[in-house]
């Protein structure tokens, strides 16, 4: 596909076509999420990034959806093989072990103030009682899934939809 744009000397001039993770690095797409998260299709708010976990790794974006469910996002500039996969559901076996105070001290320490406050300021309604952290999604944001990992991200969706598992993709 070629795109092109408009020069300076306000000339059309070609675009080459190159992947995403040739000109850009994972925290460039962590800085765009954040700013306008609606980019993954929903509006999100974002309450950590790069959230270190002890013996699991570092998360790349906590978020809350607009009903109060969390939300991990893991990012891959590059193709997505099942590790990928992986490394999602390990970040959600970890906040399954997480309530709603720990959750919230989380935001607190990122935002500099109260999840409420800043839940309320981002999606003009209050934020609806308590969380549930083994209630939660996980968004995974590359530009391809490799078929192991569409395989893996299938069936964990098909056990789910039987109430065999709580982490939704």
């Amino acid at each position: 596909m070629l795109f092109r744009s408009v020069s300076d000397q306000k000339k059309l001039e070609l675009i080459p076509d190159v992947p995403f993770q040739a000109n850009h690095l994972e925290k460039d797409l962590e800085s765009w999420i954040e700013s306008t998260p609606d980019i993954l299709g929903e509006d999100l708010l974002v309450v950590a990034r790069q959230l270190s976990i002890p013996g699991v790794g570092v998360l790349d974006l906590l978020c809350i959806d607009g009903v109060g469910v969390p939300v991990i996002v893991e990012l891959k500039r590059d193709s997505t093989p099942r590790e990928a996969v992986a490394q999602g559901l390990d970040y959600a076996s970890w906040l399954d072990t997480q309530n709603d105070a720990e959750f919230r001290e989380f935001a607190q320490q990122s935002l500099d103030k109260p999840l409420a406050d800043a839940f309320f300021d981002h999606f003009d309604v209050e934020l609806p009682g308590e969380i549930d952290c083994k209630n939660h999604r996980v968004i995974l944001v590359a530009p391809k899934l490799d078929a192991a990992a569409e395989r893996i991200i299938n069936r964990s969706e098909e056990r789910r939809v039987g109430k065999e598992c709580r982490s939704r993709w």
